[in-house]
């Protein structure tokens, strides 16, 4: 087998380990491939009369699924990206506008989830009850996803077909960063040059295990982030008295600018950390800001608004 031989399809279940069926319409064009078989070990602790190892017995098999890819909106106003179903899986609820609007807010619960099939070679693995978190990463470039998720273990199967055909159409509309295609950059209501900027959700996704079942739940969610900014001055705005008086203010960032092609993240009350000083690339000072994406009402730290 070769280690390029690797294919990921991911769709969202009607329920909690519902069956869903797979196919190449559920491809995921993913980059920076990691899967992790992860369990717990009990040890067979018998007086066998004689030194050595003890047997160690798994239990709570279960597998952590993590991948990258591009940010971007589905070219169709109203008609969600291609990885509507991942952020699903993320705790995040759809809201759909016809013909005009998909938005992403945070679930008040623990969402929905996802079923994927994992390809490497002839090598089949089923997942199944996958919950995660969703990073957005921008920086010069490609915007990026960061996809990090828990499943169900199964073991997995040999496979005589070869990887199905798929279409890369639907996931070949991003677009690099830049004048003309990245604006509308505002941190506490001021505007600012934006050179860097990260945001995760914060979802912590855990394998519970009872006595008779298991599942993937959230035990907490933190949401955060990172910018670096051309540094403004002080009679602009003073960060680093907001930061010392907990002051909050909404954060904003737009990507893509004509219609169906635009994505715009939104996070209502960020507080920021006190500013540290950077050299950039082009001489001028400036700052990297760590962030607190806070609750207002609840369930609000971050929004995405495909128009």
């Amino acid at each position: 087998m070769r280690w390029r031989e690797k294919l990921i399809l991911l769709a969202a279940e009607p329920t909690y380990l519902g069956a869903v069926t797979l196919d190449a319409s559920h491809y995921q064009r993913a980059m920076d491939f990691q899967i992790t078989f992860e369990e717990e070990a009990i040890q067979d602790e018998v007086e066998q009369g004689y030194e050595g190892a003890v047997e160690d017995i798994p239990t709570g098999e279960h597998v952590t699924l993590g991948y990258k890819t591009h940010f971007f909106a589905s070219g169709v106003a109203g008609t969600a990206p291609p990885y509507a179903d991942a952020l699903l899986a993320c705790r995040l609820a759809e809201v759909v506008d016809a013909g005009v609007s998909v938005s992403y807010v945070l679930a008040a619960d623990d969402g929905g989830s996802a079923a994927a099939h994992v390809r490497i070679g002839k090598n089949l693995h089923a997942i199944a009850g996958m919950r995660g978190k969703v990073d957005i990463v921008m920086e010069k470039g490609i915007p990026m996803l960061q996809w990090q998720f828990k499943g169900t273990w199964a073991a997995p199967t040999h496979q005589v077909s070869a990887l199905p055909a798929v279409d890369n159409a639907p996931w070949l509309l991003f677009k690099p960063t830049g004048p003309g295609r990245t604006s509308n950059c505002s941190l506490h209501g001021q505007a600012v040059r934006p050179y860097s900027l990260s945001l995760s959700t914060g979802n912590e996704p855990l394998y519970d295990e009872s006595l008779v079942d298991s599942q993937i739940v959230f035990s907490d969610r933190n949401a955060s982030g990172k910018i670096q900014i051309e540094a403004p001055t002080l009679d602009q705005i003073n960060f680093f008295s907001r930061a010392s008086n907990r002051q909050h203010g909404p954060l904003t960032i737009q990507h893509g600018q004509t219609a169906g092609e635009t994505a715009t993240i939104n996070c209502l009350n960020v507080q920021i950390k006190k500013p540290q000083y950077v050299k950039l690339d082009n001489g001028n000072v400036g700052h990297d800001i760590d962030l607190k994406l806070l609750p207002d009402a609840g369930n609000d730290e971050i929004e995405l608004v495909f128009t």
